[in-house]
């Protein structure tokens, strides 16, 4: 076979062989979701503490606020029932003291001024700053520059071979290597998906679990102030 027979099958080959991405390089699509999970696992971790802090400033406000709520309302009805004593004695003697009634009616303004000032709803306000993410990845083309080979009439001699198929043995293990861990990285894809769909639906639950139970409590603080009614209506039957 001549030079240039070997030269035009050669390059004939190559145009055949030719691909526009290599196949033993990562998949783009799938580092690209790799880095989608690690941004969400990091935006998770913030996430859970940030819950953490509202959690317990929620906790911290309710409990301020039902104590000081308590201490006014045991206040008032002290009050309360001195005005009512005070009353009932003013009947029985026609007389009404001014002076008392003036301690008594600045003592309920102080607790007026209480309930508006100190014993009023909470709110968390949320405050975020924007980001940019695409700071955070990078995408590039680059492609492998091959020298051609010098053409040669002589025939391969045992030692070159013997190093093409040393090559080859290195390219099929880096091939194989290159596929079981495509296939190790979408495995981890998937049990992280897994795990963020079920750690949203456990958020989820928390969310109203946290619901009910400030409902339960201001249920529960409610029921007190009727009890405590109920009490001194009875007690004045």
């Amino acid at each position: 076979m001549s030079v240039i027979q070997i030269e035009i099958d050669k390059i004939r080959k190559q145009f055949k062989q030719l691909r526009a991405w290599k196949s033993s390089e990562k998949d783009p699509f799938d580092e690209l979701e790799q880095w989608r999970v690690n941004a969400h696992i990091y935006i998770d971790q913030i996430y859970e503490r940030k819950r953490a802090e509202i959690n317990s400033e929620m906790k911290r406000y309710e409990k301020q606020l039902f104590r000081e709520a308590a201490k006014e309302w045991n206040l008032f009805n002290a009050i309360r029932k001195q005005a009512t004593q005070g009353i009932r004695h003013a009947e029985q003697n026609h007389v009404l003291s001014g002076n008392n009634e003036s301690i008594l009616i600045s003592s309920l303004h102080k607790i007026e001024t209480e309930i508006n000032t100190n014993l009023r709803s909470g709110e968390i306000i949320i405050e975020t700053v924007p980001f940019n993410l695409e700071e955070t990845i990078k995408i590039s083309l680059r492609t492998d520059v091959i020298t051609p080979t010098r053409i040669s009439t002589r025939k391969s001699s045992t030692a070159d071979q013997w190093e093409m198929a040393k090559r080859k043995r290195k390219e099929d293990a880096a091939r194989g290597f290159e596929e079981w861990k495509q296939k190790k990285d979408q495995e981890l894809i998937d049990t992280r998906r897994s795990m963020q769909q079920a750690e949203r639906e456990r958020r989820k639950q928390e969310a109203q679990a946290q619901m009910q139970k400030t409902e339960d409590a201001h249920k529960a603080y409610e029921e007190w102030i009727e009890s405590k009614d109920h009490e001194r209506m009875f007690k004045k039957k």
